[in-house]
């Protein structure tokens, strides 16, 4: 309950000054102390190993891989929990177990912000190369990649993506598999007018990418 505080003087000397935040309360001691003994200090884990804790929990709990939990239930229920903390009134701040299961049922929107703070962008990239291609990294898969476009959606972007998706994801480049195997991803230009598509068309068609 006690704590420091900063206290300059004319000159600009800083000194510190003991307070509590039981300064000018009206409860007597007494009931104060009755207070304090309903609490006790609980020294946690340090951060990193009770995250991990935390993440195994949710893995066990919502049946889902390694990968999910830290990367998708995980960031939605801290995010869950900072919000309900954050609130002014105190009855706003309760919850459930039920509730906090209920918000990590099918959570499945990347929280892509949250990932990019917490982790390098090559972390991350590394990341979600393991959780959505690493498992069925096999020929002959299909594969479908959806590139949101717009009315200020650059052609020679999108051609960049397209090729560097083909340079990863299609048989292309490899010439000791028969035509009837042979594998190539879907893409879809999602919003983008016939205008864009005709331009991504022509440019891929003029460096030699055919489509």
């Amino acid at each position: 309950m006690e704590y420091r505080k900063e206290v300059k003087s004319a000159d600009g000397t800083k000194t510190y000054e003991k307070k509590s935040l039981l300064d000018g309360t009206i409860a007597p001691d007494d009931l104060i102390e009755v207070f304090c003994k309903n609490f006790s200090i609980k020294i946690s884990t340090e951060f990193s190993e009770h995250r991990n804790i935390v993440i195994e929990a949710i893995r066990k709990n919502q049946n889902v891989s390694a990968f999910e939990a830290e990367g998708f239930h995980y960031p939605a229920a801290l995010d869950y929990i900072a919000t309900l903390a954050t609130r002014k009134d105190h009855n706003d701040r309760k919850t459930t177990r039920r509730d906090l299961q209920e918000r990590l049922k099918g959570s499945q929107a990347v929280h892509n912000r949250w990932l990019l703070r917490e982790k390098e962008a090559s972390e991350y990239a590394k990341h979600m190369r393991r959780l959505y291609f690493s498992p069925t990294n096999g020929a002959g898969i299909v594969r479908a990649f959806i590139i949101e476009c717009s009315a200020a959606t650059d052609c020679s972007v999108v051609c960049d993506q397209l090729r560097a998706i083909g340079k990863h994801w299609s048989s292309a480049k490899t010439r000791r598999i028969q035509n009837s195997e042979r594998y190539a991803p879907f893409i879809l230009l999602r919003d983008a007018d016939e205008k864009l598509i005709m331009q991504v068309k022509n440019e891929l068609f003029d460096t030699g990418t055919f489509s």
